[in-house]
């Protein structure tokens, strides 16, 4: 899900999280991390003239969003991802600034844990590597990213199970961590049948 917010009154001596909060979220500690950050900027981007864009990517479990709506807000609502943007069109150039997060995102789920922060606090592995397939664009080999997950000692074993249509899986939590854990090479798609 990607936020369309147009704008907001921000304080211009706050933090980047003060101003997220400003912008989207009720309680910013939601705010799992924060991915890139790039900026833009040049006399053509806005009909109004001159205009720079620093854009931020926080990534975040779809349980934990809180869109918020106060006085400052301009406008604000949450659009699916589809494909490389999203189905309404974005002001200005700000379907090229989503399109170069996406690509930043999917290219960082190639080698690193980042896909971890976009689920809820408890999850199955079955969940986790559903994600991870979503933002690769592609299925990846079940026993391999099991045990390439296990093995990363990313993951906390729960004492609970979770019910599915097959049997009850296995819930876990991720590790409490500073950032991202980076894999030694990138996932392997899968091969011949379906077993994802």
């Amino acid at each position: 899900m990607v936020n369309r917010t147009c704008g907001a009154d921000v304080d211009p001596k706050g933090s980047i999280a003060s101003a997220c909060k400003a912008l989207v979220f009720a309680p910013v500690s939601i705010l799992a991390l924060i991915a890139g950050r790039r900026s833009w900027g040049n006399a053509t981007r806005d009909p109004r003239g001159w205009s720079v864009t620093q854009v931020y990517v926080a990534l975040l479990a779809t349980n934990d969003i809180r869109p918020t709506q106060d006085s400052g807000t301009i406008e604000s609502c949450w659009e699916p991802i589809d494909g490389d943007g999203v189905t309404p069109s974005l002001a200005f150039d700000h379907g090229m600034l989503l399109k170069a997060a996406l690509t930043r995102v999917r290219g960082k789920a190639e080698y690193t844990s980042l896909p971890i922060h976009l689920l809820p606090r408890e999850f199955t592995l079955s969940e986790l590597q559903r994600v991870f397939e979503i933002l690769l664009g592609r299925p990846l080999e079940k026993k391999a990213f099991r045990t390439r997950m296990l093995a990363s000692d990313l993951l906390v074993p729960l004492d609970e199970l979770k019910e599915t249509s097959r049997r009850p899986a296995q819930l876990y939590r991720g590790k409490e961590r500073g950032g991202l854990t980076y894999f030694a090479r990138a996932f392997e798609p899968q091969r011949g049948g379906n077993d994802a």
